[in-house]
């Protein structure tokens, strides 16, 4: 699956970025007993294999594309997750917009119309633990416009995400 965000145009001729946001909440098998990791050929092997941590509480990712992350989400009884990758159109993370991921604990009251305001970046972060719980991952994009691209050209972000069965 790949949710994507086109865009075309330049309604201002400069350099610019647009960062949205997708809400993800898998619920593999039933919405309790989520568990998330990040991937990073780097990370040492710390019981879930080899480059993979397991987050214990909310986090905000800040990983650039460069290092191919992916984050794993599943149900820690049954197994069935999911994966997700960014996409190669997806860019970096920047200073207006610093994560690409987010981890958050659901509540029902954290849903609906954005509450940040037009320049605010994901809140609810509480460092609320988030192993076997009902979570839902953020995934941010960054999408580029880049003038020298002229008004025509067609620019896509969005995350991939495979389905994995145990």
């Amino acid at each position: 699956m790949q949710p994507r965000l086109f865009s075309r145009g330049l309604q201002c001729n400069i350099n610019h970025v647009h960062h949205p946001y997708w809400q993800l909440d898998f619920d593999m098998d039933g919405a309790a007993n989520d568990e998330a990791f990040l991937h990073l050929a780097s990370f040492p092997d710390t019981g879930f294999g080899s480059g993979w941590f397991r987050y214990s509480s909310e986090f905000d990712s800040r990983r650039n594309p460069s290092e191919n992350p992916a984050w794993f989400v599943r149900d820690a009884q049954s197994r069935l997750g999911s994966f997700i990758q960014p996409s190669t159109e997806d860019g970096p993370h920047d200073v207006f917009s610093s994560i690409n991921a987010g981890i958050r604990r659901y509540h029902g009251n954290e849903v609906g119309s954005w509450m940040f305001g037009a320049t605010g970046e994901l809140g609810f972060n509480n460092s609320e633990n988030v192993v076997s719980q009902d979570n839902v991952i953020w995934y941010v994009g960054h999408l580029q416009h880049n003038a020298a691209d002229g008004p025509d050209h067609y620019h896509a972000v969005g995350p991939i995400i495979r389905v994995s069965v145990p």
